[in-house]
C-alpha cells in the first residue's frame, strides 16, 4: 500500500484552489467588462498563486508530462 506524500496532497489541494478561484475572478472580471482594476488584481493575483504552486510541484516532485505525453 503507498501513501501520497502529505505535502504533496497539500500543493495539489492548494493549486485545485487556486486555479478555482482564478477561473471565477476571470469570470466576474469578464462580466464587468474589464472595467475594475481590483477585479484583475484579484485574478492576477490567484494566477501568480496557481503558477507558483505548479513551479513548486515541479522544483520538489519533478515536471508532470502534458496531457496527451506519456512521460517517457
Amino acid at each position: 500500500m503507498t501513501t501520497k506524500d502529505p505535502g504533496l496532497a497539500w500543493l495539489e489541494l492548494e493549486e485545485e484552489t487556486a486555479s478555482a478561484a482564478y477561473q471565477e475572478a476571470a469570470a466576474i472580471e469578464e462580466e464587468q467588462d474589464y472595467s475594475d482594476a481590483l477585479q484583475s488584481m484579484e485574478r492576477k493575483y490567484w494566477e501568480g498563486y496557481s503558477d507558483a504552486i505548479i513551479n513548486a510541484m515541479a522544483a520538489l516532485y519533478g515536471p508532470t508530462p502534458l496531457p496527451g505525453e506519456d512521460g517517457e
